[in-house]
């Protein structure tokens, strides 16, 4: 039986949280088909209450881009950044006004007069404000990645304040918007080996579906990469297999393809 690991943000679900029904009968017939499914994605857990989502039947949950791995309801991993580091990062960001979103376990970390400036920042906030707290004045930030918005200075500037942080981290670029900081030891990735090593499944009984940067390892260290049709050229350039948009049934008809359903 194969595993198949999912990313969210464009793949499992679009920009407004809707799940197209083909997704969730897809995943229901894997599951009677006996193979293992899992979400693998760059949001921490605290970010991950799509009501449709969580009632879908997961064997496992890969969040903040491999930093934190639950199997079957019990945490396997947890790699948080150490705490010297995490404020010297605010301290550098904030002197380029950059707002952030600093991602952890249990709560998401933001300034409101700062992500407010930014649409997409706005409306986080406003979905999961009851699991933020503020950055400026918290001594108590535990975290394992950062989501920078850069969309308002110069992508060369965007570049050069990153490469201070890029020895320890992973800097995914999403199209000079956002740059997402993961702990280099970590990756989608690294969670799907970590999660195969665990329950024995070998690479070529691995699939992988994404739509973005942050996708990319994840496509390529599973034994099939699969691409949504609206997802970006990082990960189509890597892809095995490029599927429909995720309003044309993109998963469905993948899933099909490879008689996994």
């Amino acid at each position: 039986m194969a595993s198949i690991f999912f990313d969210i943000d464009g793949t499992l679900i679009d920009r407004y949280g809707v799940v197209e029904q083909s997704t969730i009968r897809a995943v229901d017939r894997l599951k009677e088909n006996g193979h293992a499914v899992y979400i693998n994605s760059g949001r921490t857990k605290v970010y991950i209450h799509n009501k449709e989502l969580l009632e879908m039947p997961f064997d496992g949950m890969l969040c903040g881009c491999g930093t934190n791995v639950f199997l079957n309801g019990e945490e396997l991993f947890c790699r948080n950044i150490e705490k010297g580091l995490l404020y010297h990062m605010v301290e550098v960001f904030d002197q380029y006004d950059l707002p952030m979103i600093i991602e952890g376990r249990d709560w998401l970390y933001m300034d409101w007069e700062k992500i407010a400036r930014d649409p997409y920042g706005e409306s986080v906030f406003q979905k999961i404000r009851q699991h933020a707290q503020p950055i400026s004045g918290n001594k108590n930030i535990e975290a394992s990645k950062f989501s920078v918005v850069t969309q308002y200075i110069e992508p060369e500037l965007a570049d050069q304040i990153m490469d201070e942080f890029r020895d320890l981290f992973t800097v995914a670029n999403h199209d000079y918007h956002v740059m997402e900081l993961t702990p280099k030891d970590c990756s989608k990735a690294f969670a799907m080996q970590r999660v195969c090593r665990q329950t024995g499944v070998a690479k070529e009984d691995t699939f992988a579906f994404g739509d973005g940067a942050n996708d990319v390892e994840m496509l390529q260290a599973a034994g099939t990469g699969i691409v949504m049709g609206n997802g970006r050229k990082p990960a189509k350039d890597v892809a095995n297999y490029i599927t429909d948009d995720i309003h044309e049934d993109g998963i469905w008809n993948a899933l099909q393809h490879f008689e996994l359903i």
